[in-house]
């Protein structure tokens, strides 16, 4: 609009002084003007809150059941009767296509919340093509959201909702080199609390965020609380239940050749899925769970060589095998009832090594070490490195003789971890927080 009413000359004069370095340290001056208001909102709510007798949580989730890390959370909101929370269940925006995306996978979601008695609503009616008001309909006290990017429809990003106590849990494990986009985005900077990992996660928000991650709270990662919980019983869903047949997952990322939005390049998919899948058909003293990134088989399905009949095959093939799993869902059970991990994601980097079991990363080329941050590096210490097809085949060979070299090593890191966050699980942290801030 401005562009239209400015004479041209003019128009790219401010264009510019806008980009320039005096246009960056205005914006910057002016939005760490707004955070100090922001602040003072939040306070205001603090104290109407400890007012109250019930206090409303909202979880905003986007249609993407695998960023939902606040099961225990839920519980123990649950349990408190001066707690109500509620699931809002958001449309997303398809990140490939720019639509919204299908209503299967938004009703699946969905159902699966029914199942496991969590209290959820829709954001979007599709009979009457109407999106739910937070601040009409709900009026919550606190919201936690479960996904950073925009997404979703205006009425559920945090530009709307800025006034309210927003938190944010980091959708996985962060281990990339992509610091700026994981903490210093306007939603990281309007967020009321950032539950973050570690130590570290503090770090690179205080060294990379506006302001500075001073709404920073370290309580660890709830997405692994269920993985140090030694009272929780898997499900097992393998298919053969002799133990003496291993276990393996294959877990490739989506970060595919031409659709790697981010340049991180991860993803073993094309150089390894006709091995994998040899491999598994010609080794019966073997079982193995293909668990791709979710987003891979979209992906897939838009690529020139692939295309939705060869990928809906493939797909098909680790589903039906006897001796092959198909996992594109929770994936907890799976990691705790197996024996291995051959990978190239990157909150699996994590999440799998407090499992405390094999697990053997596909390193396509050295340059991918790169675009790991410091703790991603720090946890590669722990790991097998594979760069080939035999390096594959030795590792397997490992695991079919019990080996386990790196066990100690990943222990370090474990213990680690359990220090920095009191030996408490960070669920247990985060509801230990919102009960000190909002004592009455």
């Amino acid at each position: 609009m401005i562009k239209s009413i400015l004479p041209k000359t003019l128009y790219n004069l401010l264009k510019k002084l806008y980009h320039s370095s005096f246009g960056i340290w205005v914006r910057l001056k002016f939005l760490l003007l707004y955070l100090f208001y922001l602040n003072i909102i939040h306070k205001i709510q603090i104290k109407k809150i400890r007012k109250k007798s019930k206090i409303k949580v909202l979880f905003i989730v986007i249609n993407k059941i695998y960023t939902f890390k606040f099961y225990i959370l839920y519980n123990f909101l649950k349990k408190d009767a001066r707690y109500e929370p509620l699931i809002l269940l958001c449309p997303c925006t398809d990140l490939l296509t720019g639509g919204i995306d299908n209503n299967q996978s938004y009703d699946d979601d969905y159902k699966m919340f029914i199942s496991s008695n969590f209290n959820v609503m829709l954001a979007y009616n599709a009979n009457s093509k109407k999106y739910l008001n937070v601040e009409i309909d709900l009026k919550p006290d606190i919201i936690f959201y479960t996904y950073p990017w925009p997404h979703t429809h205006k009425n559920y990003k945090i530009e709307r909702l800025k006034n309210y106590l927003s938190c944010y849990v980091q959708y996985s494990f962060h281990v990339s080199y992509l610091n700026k986009a994981q903490y210093n985005a306007q939603f990281h900077n309007l967020l009321w609390k950032a539950f973050y990992e570690t130590k570290t996660h503090l770090k690179f928000a205080q060294e990379t965020a506006d302001n500075n991650g001073k709404n920073v709270v370290v309580t660890g990662y709830p997405g692994i609380d269920i993985f140090l919980d030694d009272s929780y019983i898997p499900q097992n869903n393998w298919k053969i239940e002799n133990n003496q047949v291993k276990r393996i997952i294959w877990s490739p990322h989506h970060t595919i050749y031409g659709f790697d939005e981010h340049d991180l390049k991860y993803s073993d998919f094309m150089e390894y899925h006709q091995f994998f899948k040899n491999f598994i058909t010609n080794n019966n003293d073997f079982q193995m769970a293909f668990k791709p990134h979710p987003l891979l088989k979209r992906k897939l399905i838009m690529h020139p060589e692939w295309g939705l009949n060869k990928t809906n095959e493939y797909y098909s093939f680790w589903e039906n095998q006897p001796n092959t799993l198909l996992c594109e869902s929770d994936y907890h059970d799976l990691f705790l009832t197996s024996d291995a991990l051959i990978h190239s994601c990157g909150s699996f980097l994590t999440e799998y090594l407090f499992v405390n079991k094999p697990v053997a990363f596909n390193l396509i080329n050295s340059e991918i070490l790169n675009r790991f941050n410091d703790f991603g590096k720090n946890v590669l210490k722990t790991y097998i490195l594979t760069k080939s097809e035999k390096d594959i085949l030795d590792f397997l060979n490992d695991i079919k003789n019990n080996l386990d070299i790196n066990k100690n090593k990943r222990q370090i890191i474990i213990n680690q971890y359990l220090q920095e966050t009191n030996y408490t699980s960070a669920s247990q942290n985060i509801y230990n927080y919102l009960n000190h801030v909002f004592k009455n």
